[in-house]
């Protein structure tokens, strides 16, 4: 019997840049699903969109939690409120995801974040 490995291509680990982070979506309990922000009542306690990062980026760039960051993404700067959480690793930030006038973006990319 031949057992040869389903896959065999895999990724490198990932590794900080020093000036970018890799932003991922995250979801919020209200807004995020696609429909919710059509329902008066959902829209109305769902919070403005926001970035996440952990309390040792946050340290690195001098935010604290509630602070004003700028966003850059492929030359879009976006300002957002940050959220300090120790559930994300250091270099990857969380993008909150399908609220009212978001930034919308494809996952994976890199951006700049700097307080404002």
């Amino acid at each position: 019997m031949n057992l040869q490995p389903i896959l065999t291509d895999i990724p490198k680990t990932f590794k900080r840049k020093d000036d970018d982070f890799l932003i991922v979506p995250l979801f919020h309990i209200y807004g995020s699903e696609e429909l919710s922000m059509f329902s008066p009542s959902i829209a109305e306690i769902a919070p403005a969109q926001y970035l996440v990062m952990s309390p040792e980026d946050a340290s690195r760039i001098n935010a604290a939690d509630a602070d004003i960051i700028e966003l850059t993404v492929a030359a879009n700067k976006h300002q957002l409120e940050v959220r300090i959480s120790s559930g994300l690793p250091v270099g990857i930030v969380g993008l909150v995801t399908g609220l009212q006038k978001s930034v919308t973006f494809t996952p994976s990319l890199y951006g700049r974040v700097v307080k404002k």
